[in-house]
């Protein structure tokens, strides 16, 4: 007598891999070929990958966004030569980066690089140097809020 080869439940192939899960109170076998095992942890992957990316827009424009809004108040630029801010700002960025290092996250790493290169650049972008809501704040408000809402559509991607 011949045995039945049990089929992927996906693509009918011979399945190689087989799956038992607990369902409503019920035992759910499941049958799948190599092939289909791998694409499937492919879109995982992948969606990790996406809800990665969105998270350092997110991160990097909330940054510059508060940043512009609070530059009058921060004071950047007001200041010759490097303020107090701006060494916070780099301090913050250096222990950033090696935290995002260490535990490998690029959100973190990528959020320590643009503090660093915003703290870096205030007095050459003008932020919070002249009186009122000045071009560069509401330029960087603009960016922030596109790479904040960037960000949100990215990770919030279900494909």
């Amino acid at each position: 007598m011949m045995q039945s080869q049990t089929v992927c439940d996906h693509c009918g192939l011979p399945a190689t891999n087989h799956r038992s899960t607990m369902a409503g109170g019920e035992l759910v076998m499941e049958h799948m070929c190599s092939a289909c095992i791998e694409a499937q942890q492919g879109s995982k992957d992948t969606k990790k990958r996406r809800r990665g990316q969105g998270v350092v827009l997110l991160a990097v424009g909330l940054f510059i966004l508060l940043n512009s809004l609070l530059a009058d108040i921060l004071r950047f630029g007001k200041s010759a030569g490097f303020g107090v801010y701006q060494w916070i700002g780099l301090i913050l960025a250096a222990f950033l980066l090696l935290v995002g290092s260490l535990v490998r996250v690029p959100a973190i790493i990528v959020s320590a690089l643009a503090i660093g290169g915003l703290s870096l650049l205030a007095d050459w972008l003008h932020f919070g140097s002249g009186a009122g809501f000045g071009k560069a704040q509401s330029l960087g408000c603009g960016i922030g809020l596109i790479m904040v809402l960037t960000g949100l559509a990215v990770a919030r991607l279900r494909r």
